[in-house]
């Protein structure tokens, strides 16, 4: 007994000593969880802000946008209401019951897969507005759209029923939460969790097709004999469309870097990795859901604008040359010389009249 006396005493040293650090943990994981919860309603504020000041509120397209900004407000209160509930936890002190753990994970992992579920709608939609814009009549209609958040949101529930289903039963108590995580998974949860790794990587690569198509359908253009207003009308679409393609990716990364780092932190059984995840995640979709607020109402009107500009402008080109191919007519020196070309520069130019009136009323 006398000497089994000191082993004892040095494990329960061992024991406090990893529980205050847990408890330090549990911490700096409330503050963090709080300070990006508030980070995220900022970023939120602003969006709504422009959303509400640039006069789109009843158009279709910003109906995925209106969507992406209720979300993002909802995972911000998630965030500051899981922050203030691992502070108020270490202050009291007071050890949590699995199933609250268990649920809040559940919720965590709802409001990831919710924004990967949106970022992809968003990604076919805009895809499809560069590459396809006959299907893309039918999709941006607000019975599809509708039906399709309808299907994601389900999808989205379906997981977190699957984390916290049986798991009433458990009696256990944890320190930190993060270890909590319903360990009893099956076939199904790999299935989910290898689908929205697939779902990130596709519409990466999807996002990279469509800028090259735009790409290529610039040089085309450029290249061929179209009228020089289509060149310049596509290349203000690709820089706008790139830069939302751009904000998209950087979503659908940040994504799949904090899956990864979740499967860092279940192979090498290191809870760390799993906060790094979400701080990470926080963090991007804050930022990525504001600056696409911005780009949708603030950038599109402008480069609409320039293009209006530009139609007017080729317009006032054309009717200059129609008085100097009148005075070239006219001229009685000059009979002899354009009759042979007359007619040729005749067509050109009611041609470009035609097209460019007809450009001027899709406006």
């Amino acid at each position: 007994m006398n000497a089994l006396a000191p082993v004892s005493m040095k494990t329960s040293n061992s024991t406090e000593v990893d529980a205050s650090s847990e408890w330090i943990n549990f911490a700096i994981q409330g503050c963090f969880y709080t300070v990006f919860g508030f980070f995220g309603i900022f970023f939120n504020i602003l969006g709504l802000y422009t959303l509400i000041f640039t006069s789109q509120l009843h158009s279709r397209r910003y109906l995925t946008i209106w969507y992406g900004s209720i979300n993002d407000a909802f995972t911000s209160c998630c965030f500051i209401y899981l922050g203030v509930w691992h502070l108020k936890q270490c202050v009291d002190h007071c050890l949590p019951e699995y199933m609250t753990c268990c649920a809040n994970q559940a919720l965590l992992q709802f409001v990831a897969d919710n924004s990967l579920h949106l970022t992809s709608l968003m990604t076919i939609d805009r895809s499809l507005a560069i590459c396809h814009s006959v299907i893309y009549k039918k999709f941006s209609s607000w019975f599809t759209q509708l039906l399709l958040l309808a299907i994601l949101y389900s999808i989205s529930v379906w997981q977190v029923m699957l984390i916290v289903r049986g798991q009433s039963a458990q009696t256990k108590n944890f320190v930190f939460c993060d270890s909590a995580i319903c360990m009893e998974r099956n076939e199904i949860d790999a299935v989910f969790f290898f689908f929205n790794i697939f779902l990130c990587i596709t519409f990466v690569l999807t996002n990279i097709f469509t800028h090259r198509y735009m790409t290529r359908r610039l040089t085309r253009y450029m290249q061929g004999n179209f009228a020089h207003l289509s060149a310049i009308q596509t290349l203000a679409e690709r820089r706008h469309l790139s830069v939302l393609l751009i904000s998209s990716t950087v979503m659908l990364l940040s994504q799949l870097t904090g899956r990864g780092l979740v499967f860092l932190e279940f192979f090498l059984k290191n809870k760390y990795w799993l906060v790094a995840s979400r701080i990470f995640f926080r963090l991007t979709i804050s930022i990525v859901t504001a600056c696409q607020i911005f780009l949708y109402c603030g950038l599109y009107d402008p480069f609409r604008d320039a293009v209006v500009a530009v139609l007017r402008q080729k317009n006032n080109v054309v009717n200059r040359e129609n008085g100097m191919l009148k005075l070239m007519l006219l001229s009685p020196n000059t009979t002899s010389l354009v009759q042979p070309m007359d007619q040729t520069i005749i067509q050109s130019s009611e041609s470009r009249i035609g097209r460019n009136s007809w450009e001027e009323s899709s406006f």
